[in-house]
């Protein structure tokens, strides 16, 4: 990920990490609540969210879920 972003000339300023939690749902996941709370409240300082693997940012038992996530972010 580090190499990815020094490539295209993106500094990492944050980590969320949700080590060891399921993504079936967002309960338990305080680091994705906390990135979307830091977007949706103004106070992120990048503008930018870069995910290992697409997995990682959830394995929603409704599709719909991750989407909705997704537009929270964007919408921000």
């Amino acid at each position: 990920m580090r190499r990815y972003a020094a490539h295209r000339g993106i500094e990492i300023v944050r980590t969320y990490v949700d080590a060891g939690r399921s993504g079936l749902n967002i309960e338990g996941r305080s680091g994705l609540q906390q990135l979307i709370a830091d977007i949706e409240s103004g106070t992120a300082d990048f503008s930018v969210v870069l995910v290992y693997d697409i997995s990682r940012w959830g394995r929603f038992q409704d599709a719909d879920e991750s989407a909705f996530y997704e537009y929270r972010c964007r919408r921000a």
